[in-house]
């Protein structure tokens, strides 16, 4: 009844690895899980894990050196931070010409026009502007000179008016003179 050196015992089970209690030096254990691929902690090495993820294409967080990734994104085309010398990106654009931000040297633009003539912005020395009008007739601001010079035309087309009607009224009243009864006496 004392089984000795057999390993079909139950009671005192040792350096077996079939049992749920003090399972080491095995895979398919539930504590202690060490270098594989597919546990839950200490996860390392691994392509498809959530934690620790290094070196893959495909995670979620330290994503390096992979073109369709979130964070750490360098030297791609289309990715949404960091984005430099690329064309159709949102931050960070120079020298292109249909982007919103830093626009320079463009025509049809919004931030930085310059020297161009249907613009909103820094309109300057054109015809039919808004802001900062100068030297322009049709303008808002700034709208002096020519306020004044339509006035002292005005005054002026009243005043040619005045003399004209005072010319005409002279005129009729030198006919009257002509054809009055007082003059008609003084003939008689």
């Amino acid at each position: 009844m004392h089984p000795k050196e057999t390993g079909d015992t139950y009671t005192p089970e040792k350096e077996t690895g079939d049992t749920h209690a003090k399972g080491t030096e095995k895979g398919d254990s539930n504590l202690t899980a060490k270098e594989k691929g597919d546990t839950k902690t200490n996860k390392k090495e691994t392509g498809d894990t959530n934690t620790n993820r290094k070196e893959t294409g495909e995670t979620n967080t330290n994503k390096k050196e992979t073109g369709d990734t979130k964070r750490n994104r360098k030297e791609t085309g289309d990715t949404n931070t960091n984005r430099k010398e690329t064309g159709d990106t949102n931050t960070n654009r120079r020298e292109t010409g249909d982007t919103k931000r830093n626009r320079k040297e463009t025509g049809d633009t919004k931030r930085n026009r310059k020297e161009t003539g249907d613009t909103k912005r820094n309109r300057k020395e054109t015809g039919d502007t808004k802001r900062n009008g100068k030297e322009t007739g049709d303008t808002k601001r700034n709208r002096k000179e020519t306020e004044r010079r339509q006035l002292s035309q005005q005054r002026r087309r009243q005043r040619r008016v005045k003399e004209t009607e005072r010319r005409q009224l002279s005129q009729r009243r030198g006919k009257e003179t002509v054809v009055s009864p007082v003059s008609f006496f003084y003939q008689g």
